[in-house]
């Protein structure tokens, strides 16, 4: 998406959340799927001090790439911030060394659904006013 102009990085940011969200929800499943796995590490997906590290260097004027197969030469370009993949931390060790905790993977997978949806609705809200501009404008 264009970075520059009416579009800022709002779009991009909320494109990569969405990409994010949508990632975390399949690993949150996948542990739930694995809960009975013996020996399967359940794991979770942490993108947020990435983003919000890049969200700054745009902010401050960090000289960044244009395109993936460019050197990097700053602060790391918003679109292409990769999250990390975490082994997910549970006390609750069974015998079979499955350290999937269900109750916590539910709440994750509630939390995870509910900001995948605000964010939905933050992008649909900003598309709905350009629409807005753009059928009054040319009125």
């Amino acid at each position: 998406m264009d970075d520059q102009g009416l579009f800022t990085n709002t779009f991009t940011i909320l494109e990569k959340v969405l990409d994010f969200r949508s990632q975390r929800h399949n690993l949150i499943v996948s542990n739930i799927a694995n809960m009975d796995t013996p020996r399967f590490q359940a794991v979770d997906l942490r993108f947020e001090d990435r983003l919000r590290d890049a969200m700054e260097g745009a902010k401050s004027g960090v000289m960044r790439t244009s395109h993936k197969r460019h050197f990097p030469i700053g602060g790391q370009d918003i679109r292409f911030v990769k999250p990390d993949i975490v082994l997910s931390p549970s006390l609750l060790l069974s015998n079979d060394l499955n350290t999937v905790d269900i109750e916590k993977e539910m709440g994750k997978l509630a939390e995870n659904n509910l900001l995948y949806n605000v964010t939905a609705r933050i992008l649909s809200k900003k598309l709905g006013g350009i629409r807005n501009a753009i059928e009054k404008g040319g009125q």
